[in-house]
């Protein structure tokens, strides 16, 4: 059996280090040691973030355009049948070393939707995929954590359509290592909806938007960071769009308002501490991020990741207030709730006080557009949006009913995937190709030629 490990640790770290080389111990000794494994350090790799521009989907598709480690994982994880993520649990989810990879395997997903657990996903480009087995690192395991890890590792077997899948969070303990590694490398079990249900997942999303209680007015006009979370170009964002409709109402509350772009923190130096120490100063600090791979995005969890080191540095003492922003291409605004506890929890860990989360489903029709020019595709956003910067600048939280409100507002699913397959055919055209040129599947290719040369 072909297993890939992506491990996410970080360069400096000996226990997870360690524990990675157990990982791979154990899994040489799993199935009468016929595994052939494989491990990707991904800190030591060069590995370009995701455009978010589906270029993989319309222009070469089932490949990146970007020729770099990313590419050479996403064969690698084609040509197994167990892929494991291995991470240190950050805010409940994934270390920015692993995000930076997950979010490139969409090339092995086809453009077109489908739907499993009554939740809109895409179809699979090859007909199988690797199980996933995700194991976290926790030196002190939360419940709370634990659970949403492994929510996630679920959501994204689902997401991938891997026939089987198991996940575990672990402590500081090597003694329990074995143990707990070979409980999960043999537990695995078909994904299904991680809530239970969709009404659940419907709750959930409700649950994890909601702001906690109302805070103390600010004593001054407050200091307001906005961060764009989006791997995409300038000017067609829609984390962009939504900062940008914010800016100006922010700025007419005589706030202090600046804008930064996450893909900063992608970079190691001061930029990235100047960025980091500005948005940990802020008293309001606003992130807007699109949905990737069922999680944030990789720029929005390094930026948190700095973030947070920058107000662990400074103390942060003010009462400083996060507002989270996800905005995904599906129909169904559930899809958000797992990035939306993961903020929750980043809020918690960095002092903020979570001011609420807005979930935004069927973002396509922003596209980075200019809100104003969106007509009634985003009536309901902009008018809380509005009441929400009010509200906000007086020193409050948003309005429950706002996050509710948005949080159940989403285009009918049939008609969107039915406009959406339309629109990866549309699309494919301007680049010469037709509709069966989008199931492509160079990876079976080149796998063949692999073993041609063997």
């Amino acid at each position: 059996m072909n297993v890939v490990i992506l491990n996410g640790a970080d360069r400096e770290s000996s226990l997870q280090a360690a524990l990675c080389k157990e990982v791979e111990r154990r899994l040489a000794k799993h199935d009468d040691s016929r595994n052939t494994i494989r491990t990707f350090h991904l800190a030591d790799l060069f590995i370009e973030n995701c455009q978010g521009e589906f270029d993989c989907w319309v222009k070469t598709p089932g490949q990146c355009p970007v020729h770099d480690e990313g590419q050479v994982i996403a064969q690698a994880v084609h040509d197994a049948q167990l892929l494991v993520f291995l991470t240190p649990v950050r805010f409940g989810a994934y270390s920015s070393q692993l995000k930076k990879a997950v979010d490139r395997l969409i090339p092995l997903l086809s453009p077109f939707y489908a739907i499993r657990e009554k939740l809109t996903y895409h179809k699979t480009r090859y007909s199988a995929m690797p199980s996933l087995v995700g194991i976290g690192l926790e030196e002190s395991p939360d419940s709370n954590q634990r659970q949403l890890f492994e929510a996630l590792v679920q959501s994204n077997a689902l997401n991938l359509n891997s026939p089987a899948f198991a996940a575990t969070v672990i402590g500081a303990d090597s003694l329990s290592w074995k143990d707990d590694i070979d409980k999960v490398l043999t537990a695995q079990k078909p994904p299904a909806n991680p809530s239970g249900s969709l009404a659940q997942a419907k709750l959930q999303l409700k649950q994890v938007s909601l702001p906690q209680d109302a805070a103390e007015p600010f004593d001054e006009p407050p200091m307001v960071a906005l961060l764009q979370a989006s791997g995409r170009a300038p000017g067609t964002s829609t984390s962009e769009a939504i900062l940008g409709y914010l800016e100006p109402q922010f700025a007419a509350g005589d706030a202090a308002v600046e804008m930064f772009n996450a893909t900063s923190f992608l970079h190691d130096g001061k930029t990235a501490e100047d960025v980091a120490r500005r948005c940990a100063g802020a008293d309001i600090l606003i992130i807007a991020s699109p949905l990737y791979v069922d999680g944030l995005s990789y720029p929005a969890v390094m930026a948190m990741e700095h973030i947070l080191a920058a107000r662990l540095q400074t103390g942060a003492a003010n009462p400083a207030r996060l507002v989270m922003a996800i905005n995904c291409g599906s129909p169904e605004p559930e899809q958000t709730r797992f990035a939306l506890a993961s903020a929750r929890d980043f809020a918690r860990q960095a002092g903020y006080l979570f001011a609420g989360g807005i979930a935004i489903a069927g973002s396509d029709n922003i596209n980075g557009g200019d809100l104003m020019a969106t007509g009634n595709h985003t009536g309901r956003l902009r008018a809380a949006l509005d009441l929400g910067v009010s509200e906000l600048l007086k020193g409050r939280v948003l309005p429950a009913q706002i996050c509710r409100s948005i949080a159940s507002s989403a285009p009918l699913s049939t008609l969107y995937r039915l406009a959406g397959n339309h629109g990866w055919r549309a699309n494919a055209k301007k680049y010469g190709l037709n509709a069966d040129d989008l199931d492509a599947r160079p990876f079976n290719e080149t796998r063949r030629e692999d073993l041609s040369h063997s």
